[in-house]
């Protein structure tokens, strides 16, 4: 099974990615490097954020890195 069709049945769409002022992705030979993926919930882990919502967090911040990859390089195959 390819990566593509893993995030298909995982059910995650990634939608182009708007231009914008940051670099989330850049091209370097054959690497990528990724930057700057932040969560949108605020506030620390523990205090104010539950360990659920943490990992909830941390899984957008996976989702919006893997969509950088994606729409730098066209495929997450390979």
């Amino acid at each position: 099974m390819s990566v593509e069709q893993k995030a298909a049945e995982l059910g995650l769409v990634f939608e182009p990615i708007e231009p914008g002022y940051l670099n989330l992705c850049i091209r370097s030979g054959n690497l990528l490097m990724t930057s700057g993926h932040v969560s949108d919930q605020k506030g620390k882990l523990g205090e104010n954020v539950s360990v659920e919502e943490g990992q909830a967090a941390a899984r957008d911040c996976a989702i919006k890195i893997l969509r950088s990859v994606r729409d730098e390089h066209g495929t997450l195959d390979g």
